[in-house]
């Protein structure tokens, strides 16, 4: 679930840069787009995939998670404690250790951008529209 949740954050970061202008550097852009995104507040992901499964997620400061897997399974995560329903109803776990925190949040760490500075090739290929 988390590499889901990695993937619907990078889109995020992608439709962000979109609406900035362009500059020569494509690794500022992606730089720029992590950085407006990590100014929101809250978020709202539905991802559908090229066989058609579609996970959807909402992220609201500074620590609440909400979204619904291909599968049906719906979850929502508040600090410590996560609440699972697989269609019998609603299960409480409490999760030990440090809250949930948003892609948001993450978007706001030094990590992330170390690792698009690091692990990343970031090319310019030109304007292009979804879907034709």
């Amino acid at each position: 679930m988390r590499n889901l949740v990695a993937i619907s954050v990078s889109i995020l970061f992608i439709a962000s840069s979109c609406i900035a202008n362009a500059r020569a550097d494509a690794t500022s852009d992606v730089l720029a787009a992590a950085k407006s995104f990590g100014a929101q507040k809250s978020a709202h992901a539905v991802i559908t995939s090229s066989n058609g499964q579609t996970f959807a997620i909402d992220m609201v400061e500074p620590n609440k998670m909400r979204g619904t897997t291909p599968e049906g399974i719906r979850f929502v995560m508040i600090g410590n404690d996560t609440w699972v329903n697989m269609g019998g109803g609603w299960q409480s776990y409490t999760v030990g250790g440090k809250a949930v925190q948003t892609e948001m949040q993450m978007a706001r760490g030094s990590q992330l951008q170390r690792s698009i500075l690091s692990e990343c090739t970031i090319t310019d290929k030109g304007m292009s529209t979804a879907n034709g």
